[in-house]
């Protein structure tokens, strides 16, 4: 295997390894973050992973991700991506 392919086998394994932001939804589905806000109004979207951290200024934050493969069944399912 090249180092060119192998290179571009752990970009993909890095990628589809992390968890999905709201920009990654949206760039997934193609659509703007108003349309993905109210994809997620239906009962079966999928349910986000609450992630809670401390932020640079030491406040505590939240936010939603997703597993990537959990919305791709999804998309299946709907046959929306």
């Amino acid at each position: 295997m090249s180092e060119k392919l192998m290179k571009e086998l752990l970009a993909e394994l890095k990628k589809n390894s992390r968890l999905w932001t709201l920009d990654d939804l949206c760039d997934y589905f193609q659509v703007s973050k108003r349309t993905l806000a109210d994809m997620r109004k239906s009962p079966d979207f999928p349910s986000p992973i609450g992630i809670t951290y401390i932020d640079s200024k030491k406040i505590c934050r939240s936010t939603d991700r997703w597993e990537p493969e959990t919305i791709r069944n999804y998309a299946k399912r709907k046959r929306v991506a």
